[in-house]
């Protein structure tokens, strides 16, 4: 069965890259990598508890057509919030679908 209909959220990819400030120093900005199609749903208080144990608490899990370029590293737009992507899950080892834990940054 295909997913790619319930990819309904418009996502952004966003690096944070370092420029330089002219006064020989270096600013921190944010970079718009790309744009792409995701699936988003907050995690339940059940799924919160059991995370709890194993890793940072996710509040929102993500799933995407497979990128090389998403790592814990970035941080995803979704309508104005930022999420923050705690850990990456390449389903079943074929490159297809990548599921993302994520944290709202506040």
């Amino acid at each position: 069965m295909s997913q790619a209909g319930r990819l309904r959220h418009r996502l952004t990819l966003i690096r944070r890259v370092e420029k330089e400030d002219g006064r020989s120093g270096f600013t921190e900005t944010d970079q718009r990598v790309a744009g792409f199609w995701g699936r988003v749903r907050t995690v339940t208080s059940k799924e919160r508890f059991y995370s709890r144990g194993l890793r940072a608490e996710a509040s929102h899990f993500v799933r995407i057509r497979f990128r090389q370029d998403v790592d814990e590293e970035s941080v995803l737009l979704f309508r104005g919030v930022r999420l923050q992507v705690l850990g990456t899950q390449n389903v079943d080892e074929r490159d297809r679908w990548l599921d993302l834990d994520c944290k709202k940054e506040t």
